[in-house]
């Protein structure tokens, strides 16, 4: 979260828990999942090709989609 706050300063500013005792234990009001599709590596012959990422990404990303639909925040 610190890397993309880096790049992108302020992007979770709206997102911050401005209530005095919660904000103690929790800074902001979302959830933060990386999400990593896969990546492209370079051949000796300059042609790239695409390796995908661990199911483990869209798992945990349909996870947080359910919790949220459910109303489990």
């Amino acid at each position: 979260m610190r890397e993309v706050e880096d790049l992108y300063p302020n992007i979770f500013a709206e997102f911050r828990n401005m209530n005095p005792i919660s904000k103690l234990w929790k800074s902001y009001n979302c959830d933060f999942l990386p999400f990593q599709t896969g990546t492209y590596t370079k051949a000796s012959d300059g042609e790239q090709t695409f390796t995908p990422s661990s199911d483990i990404y869209p798992r945990q990303l349909w996870e947080l989609i359910y919790k949220h639909v459910r109303g489990g925040f």
